[in-house]
């Protein structure tokens, strides 16, 4: 997390309402079932498949790390706000496709939350804890969906 926070503050810092940038946190659907039944050197082949394959669909400046775990945080600046649901469905959309963990191949999907700087958060704890919120909503509400953070406003009038 230490370095993830070194390398999203210069992007925090130069954030601004028309170029933003979107914190997209990614948990693999079901993952615990491919160490069960494949075995963990699987899933440790699996887990570097998924960041190689989310590699290729962020752009080239975008930040891409593990966070731990099956949990993976993609960070995109310099977004004009309405092209961010645009990016969160295609990181999903790379899920579409199989992965090969060597010689097996492995149907994964995964839910992910989202948060937008500097519109929701200032600090990378804001943003990671406002995705952290919306990506349990996606699992609660059925997986393998992006759903996009609450604002502040929308939490207070929530049941």
């Amino acid at each position: 997390r230490r370095g993830l926070e070194s390398a999203v503050a210069p992007r925090l810092a130069a954030c601004d309402p028309q170029q933003v940038m979107a914190l997209f946190l990614l948990d693999l659907d079901g993952f615990k079932q491919v160490n069960d039944t494949r075995g963990h050197e699987c899933g440790d082949e699996l887990l570097r498949a998924v960041a190689q394959r989310l590699r290729q669909e962020a752009r080239p400046d975008d930040l891409v790390c593990r966070l731990g775990g099956d949990e993976f945080v993609v960070c995109a600046s310099g977004l004009a706000p309405g092209d961010v649901e645009r990016v969160a469905g295609r990181l999903l959309a790379a899920f579409g496709d199989t992965f090969w963990a060597g010689d097996m191949a492995v149907q994964q999907a995964a839910t992910m939350g989202y948060a937008v700087a500097p519109l929701q958060g200032r600090t990378l704890a804001a943003l990671l804890k406002l995705a952290d919120e919306a990506l349990y909503r996606g699992k609660a509400a059925g997986k393998s969906q992006a759903c996009a953070a609450l604002s502040t406003k929308q939490r207070l009038d929530s049941p």
